[in-house]
């Protein structure tokens, strides 16, 4: 028995799934979701930053982990 065998209905499902862009691009539409996504950007602006700067030191993220905790 192959479990990884592609059916054709799963085929037709996958095609109809919109693009990760697609259904970003719907979702903020709606001022509630547009109004929280943008509360959060001052977080991933960080998050942003410190992987930036970490793969500058080219620090993996566990060594990373363990200097933090050193300090």
């Amino acid at each position: 028995m192959n479990c990884f065998k592609t059916y054709e209905s799963d085929l037709k499902i996958m095609s109809k799934r919109p693009s990760f862009d697609a259904f970003k691009k719907r979702v903020l539409q709606d001022a509630e979701v547009l109004e929280a996504y943008n509360q959060l950007e001052p977080e991933f602006a960080l998050l942003r930053q410190s992987i930036n700067v970490r793969k500058k030191a080219r620090f993996f993220k566990e060594q990373l982990a363990s200097a933090i905790k050193k300090i």
